[in-house]
């Protein structure tokens, strides 16, 4: 081997090494990311403590978003006596790697199938339930809707048409356990449930994911949140948060929060993705990023695949905003990625 081909292969080997090390924190430099991040943070309004008197109703789109992003909030609004609820909308029945691994375990070989995808949402829907159960939320306050992964944002801008998932194949709900069983799955019966549960709670504070966010279930959660709200002239209270928040550079692999891994003791900064937003930090001690992490942690289906993305969320804080009636539409490059018109997608 030439003396060229072997500098490089040490080339590569070295710069890979320094980006997986960067990227989990593992280098030297990780006390610099932490003073950067505490520093990103340092100057954003702290939220306001949840009262007794507060009813909390927390939107996630599927199970896991409302640990990892709004897990602390959760558990800090349960600790102040509030009224917590939280709602998931979707099942997390369409990550593919995610069922057939699954499957494997239970030593049945083939190819992903469309039951195996209904048998993934089923696990999923159980762990959003005991992640809810850790975060001390009363079991009767836990609302599952059971929609279909990838289906919102056309369920949102097509209302009346029925929807059928790419994932389990079915067009109505196949999971027991949830509002849409036996449903078609339409954007019109949907915006019917999620108006119901609000106007039942009655919330004086609501949590749901901003447009901005990259996952087009995500987005369309907000809209229907959104859209509830502002039928019951209640948008306000609406605080809105964000799980995918777009990436450092390297597209789908150093997908925010950066560095992956566990990181207890460091702020979380806000996302990369432009926006504008002016971010509310919701400060975290030890024990309830410790509440978090074990409410994480219940969505085993999915740490055993990406653990490190996972505990990246569990820092010492989280971030919300307020969006402006400008805010609360697609941004026009997701708009387009997705088929949307940004016309068809503002609430307000």
């Amino acid at each position: 081997m030439s003396s060229s081909v072997v500098f490089i292969v040490v080339g590569v080997l070295v710069v890979g090494g320094l980006f997986l090390a960067w990227m989990y924190g593992r280098w030297p430099f990780i006390k610099t990311e932490a003073q950067c991040a505490a520093a990103d943070v340092a100057g954003l309004p702290e939220a306001p403590a949840f009262a007794r008197t507060d009813r909390v109703l927390f939107f996630s789109p599927h199970p896991d978003d409302e640990s990892l992003a709004i897990g602390g909030s959760i558990a800090r609004a349960v600790a102040a006596g509030a009224e917590v609820h939280i709602c998931w909308m979707c099942s997390g029945d369409g990550f593919l790697l995610d069922a057939i691994l699954l499957r494997l375990k239970d030593q049945i070989g083939g190819q992903h199938t469309p039951e195996m995808c209904v048998d993934l949402g089923r696990k999923r829907l159980q762990e959003a339930l005991r992640a809810g159960a850790t975060l001390g939320v009363h079991p009767r306050h836990l609302t599952l809707m059971g929609y279909a992964d990838d289906t919102l944002l056309q369920m949102f801008t097509s209302p009346d048409v029925v929807v059928t998932s790419p994932f389990t194949k079915r067009s109505k709900g196949p999971y027991s356990n949830t509002l849409s069983f036996e449903e078609d799955y339409t954007g019109a019966k949907a915006q019917q449930h999620v108006r119901a549960l609000i106007d039942t709670v009655n919330p004086t504070i609501a949590y749901a994911t901003a447009p901005i966010d990259t996952d087009s279930d995500h987005q369309a959660t907000g809209f229907f949140v959104m859209k509830a709200l502002e039928s019951l002239g209640k948008l306000p209270i609406l605080r809105s948060y964000v799980v995918h928040g777009g990436d450092y550079g390297v597209k789908e692999i150093t997908e925010y929060p950066i560095p992956r891994g566990l990181h207890k003791d460091m702020a979380l900064s806000p996302p990369p993705i432009k926006s504008g937003y002016n971010w509310i930090k919701t400060s975290l001690d030890q024990p309830t990023v410790d509440t978090k992490y074990a409410a994480v942690q219940c969505h085993a289906s999915q740490v055993e695949i990406m653990q490190g993305y996972m505990q990246s969320f569990v820092r010492t804080n989280e971030l919300y905003a307020h969006l402006d009636s400008a805010q609360r539409c697609l941004p026009k490059q997701v708009s387009e990625s997705n088929g949307v018109e940004v016309e068809k997608t503002k609430v307000t």
